[in-house]
C-alpha cells in the first residue's frame, strides 16, 4: 500500500455478499489523493455497493477500508461530514424552489451563510440557473435539477466529492463547466470519485479509472495506458464489401477483424504496418471496392468493452 499521505482511498480484500449475491469479491484498489477517478464497469459490478461501503451506509464482510484515513465501520458519520455528493436520485425538495433547497442545504452542512449564498449564486449563473431561481424544482428538467444538486456540492470545497453520473442529461456547455469547476477542486487536493457509463467523458477528463466486473477490478490505471495496454492499433477500412468476403478476411496474419459491415471493416493489429498490405491484397483479390483506410489507437471505450468481455 501507497503512503497514507498520498492516498485518499484504500480498499484492501474487500467482500461483500447480499444473500447468495457476491457484490465484491476480494477487491483490491487505491485512489490517490487530489485525483479525479472513474469507477466503471457493466450494471452489477459493484459499483454502487463500493461507494456505500466508502461513505460508512452499507458494512462489508471482510477486509480493510480507509478513507480520508478514517474507517467506514466505525466512523462513516465523520466520513460523510467531509464529503459532498451528488446522487443519481434527487436529493431536493420537489416542492420548494431551487433558492430554497440550496439555502437549506447550506444551513444542514453548518456552511456560513453570507459567504455560501454569494458563491451559490455564483454557481447558479455558471450553470446557467439564474432565470429558475424561485421555480419549484418539480417545474426542472431533469438536466437543471442535475445541477441544482451539483451547484450545492461545489459549495462545499470538500476533501472528498463522490458523484453517481453527475452529468446524465446535462448540456455540453454545462458539463464543461462541471469538469472545469472539478479541476480547481482537485488542484486544491479534493479527490473526486465519479461512477460513470460516459466513456469518452472518463477517457477525456480522468486522471485513472477503476474497470470493476462481478466485484473484483479488472484493471486500473490511466484512461490512455489502459487503452494501450489491452491492444493494438486499429485499421478501418471503408468501401463496398460482399458477405462472402468475410471467410477470406478473418484468417490474416497480424489483423483480427473486430467489426464487418457491407461499407466498413475494421481489424486490430500489433503490427498496422505490416499487416495492412495483406489486408488490401486480399481485398484487391477480392474485387472489393476501397475508398478509404486509416490507422488509429484502440479509443478507452474500446479498451473497456474488452476488459468487461465485450465483442
Amino acid at each position: 500500500m501507497t503512503s497514507n499521505l498520498t492516498v485518499a482511498i484504500a480498499i484492501n480484500d474487500v467482500w461483500k455478499k447480499y444473500g447468495r449475491v457476491q457484490a465484491l469479491a476480494g477487491l483490491t484498489l487505491e485512489v490517490p489523493k487530489g485525483s479525479l477517478v472513474g469507477l466503471v464497469g457493466p450494471n452489477g459490478a459493484g459499483k454502487t455497493t463500493l461507494v456505500k461501503i466508502l461513505l460508512g451506509v452499507t458494512s462489508y464482510d471482510s477486509g480493510q477500508v480507509t478513507v480520508l484515513g478514517l474507517a467506514p465501520r466505525t466512523q462513516g458519520m465523520q466520513i460523510r461530514g467531509q464529503t459532498a455528493i451528488v446522487h443519481q436520485r434527487s436529493g431536493v425538495d420537489a416542492f420548494l424552489s431551487v433558492w430554497d433547497n440550496v439555502q437549506i442545504y447550506i444551513r444542514l452542512r453548518g456552511l456560513e451563510v453570507a459567504a455560501s449564498e454569494t458563491k451559490a449564486r455564483e454557481l447558479l449563473r455558471d450553470f446557467g440557473l439564474e432565470k429558475v431561481l424561485q421555480q419549484p424544482m418539480i417545474m426542472l428538467s431533469g438536466g437543471e435539477s442535475r445541477k441544482v444538486q451539483i451547484v450545492r456540492a461545489l459549495l462545499l470545497d470538500p476533501p472528498l466529492l463522490v458523484m453517481d453520473e453527475p452529468t446524465a442529461s446535462v448540456d455540453p456547455e454545462s458539463r464543461r463547466t462541471l469538469w472545469s469547476k472539478v479541476r480547481q477542486l482537485t488542484s486544491k487536493g479534493t479527490t473526486v470519485l465519479w461512477t460513470t457509463h460516459d466513456l469518452h467523458e472518463m477517457a477525456a477528463v480522468g486522471d485513472w479509472a477503476f474497470v470493476l466486473k462481478g466485484g473484483q477490478l479488472v484493471r486500473g490505471d490511466t484512461p490512455r495506458n489502459l487503452a494501450r495496454l489491452v491492444g493494438g492499433d486499429v485499421i478501418e477500412i471503408r468501401g463496398r464489401f460482399s458477405d462472402e468476403l468475410r471467410a477470406n478476411i478473418t484468417e490474416i496474419p497480424a489483423a483480427r477483424l473486430i467489426r464487418h459491415s457491407s461499407t466498413e471493416l475494421v481489424f486490430e493489429s500489433n503490427s498496422p504496418e505490416a499487416a495492412l498490405p495483406r489486408v488490401v491484397a486480399v481485398l484487391h483479390d477480392c474485387e472489393a471496392t476501397i475508398s478509404a483506410i486509416s490507422i488509429r489507437s484502440v479509443t478507452f471505450e474500446e479498451a473497456y468493452v474488452r476488459l468487461v468481455g465485450g465483442k
